[in-house]
């Protein structure tokens, strides 16, 4: 067994006098590395921090934090231990249907997402803070030192996202996710649950909605906006339209900073120019 697997392990009391424990590895995962643990018949996850947290704007203490409200409201899987500084968790395992993108966006799926949203920016303040627009001026300076490709607007680009943030700024923050993408919701039957709290933090509730129905058509995103606000509003419209430019913006810079991760086996540069291509149509 991975030794740091075996020192997470001995960190869990319970698990102490456990009679058997296996791990499994498990598929996927950019940033971390993630296992399976059985536990004399109890599951769990656990997650092995990755190295590259620092350049994705990604603080484990707020994480913790965020991960632990979450837990403790019901929305995210119990949490059984977080290590800091190195950011290795483990969290019960939640038996689940993970929802395809098309299931993602039918009006029933879309109305029980924007429940779970209002749930999360109605819970308590945490210290830490999330910008969008620090995320991707950090990452483009990062992508510049290693000679990514830049689209040639990328300073008209920069000024749509600025007079974005200009606009937002006397927003009031609330406890946001910050990547309510379909893969990070499980549907457990009852309970919607809402996994992966890297970038939560004290944030704007309309890039979190910005996010959950960023792929959805008009009707949909109203759908979204009505089961949230109780209504639809031009200026509530206006403003989703105006957040799907920096949740675009923040994934493209994203998707720079992937290129050439040896766990990738996407094709991020492509995926980056196409983002970078629908922003320049709405400049």
């Amino acid at each position: 067994m991975n030794p740091t697997i075996q020192q997470i392990i001995a960190q869990v009391p319970d698990w102490r006098q456990a009679r058997s424990i296996t791990v499994e590895p498990q598929r996927g995962g950019l940033t971390n590395t993630n296992y399976l643990l059985d536990v004399d018949g109890d599951r769990f996850v656990l997650r092995l921090s990755g190295g590259n947290t620092a350049d994705l704007g990604i603080d484990r203490r707020t994480e913790r934090d965020a991960a632990q409200a979450a837990s403790d409201a019901g929305i995210a899987p119990e949490l059984v231990l977080f290590t800091l500084p190195e950011g290795h968790m483990v969290t019960r395992f939640v038996e689940g249907h993970e929802w395809t993108m098309e299931e993602f966006k039918a009006p029933d799926v879309i109305r029980r997402v924007a429940g779970v949203l209002r749930r999360v920016h109605a819970l308590s303040p945490i210290e830490g803070t999330f910008s969008p627009y620090r995320d991707v001026e950090q990452r483009l300076a990062i992508a510049r030192t290693r000679n990514a490709e830049l689209p040639a607007c990328l300073d008209a680009l920069l000024d749509r996202l600025h007079t974005i943030e200009a606009e937002r700024a006397d927003t009031p923050k609330k406890f946001c996710h910050n990547d309510p993408f379909h893969n990070n919701f499980v549907d457990g039957g009852n309970v919607v649950y809402l996994y992966d709290w890297e970038f939560a933090g004290m944030g704007d509730p309309f890039f979190d909605l910005a996010s959950a129905c960023h792929f959805c058509t008009v009707e949909e995103k109203d759908i979204m906006l009505e089961s949230y606000f109780g209504q639809v509003t031009e200026d509530a419209r206006r403003t989703l339209h105006r957040m799907w430019f920096v949740v675009a913006f923040w994934n493209a810079a994203w998707a720079l900073l992937q290129v050439g991760n040896p766990q990738a086996d996407f094709d991020y540069a492509g995926m980056s120019r196409r983002v970078f291509a629908r922003m320049k149509e709405r400049i």
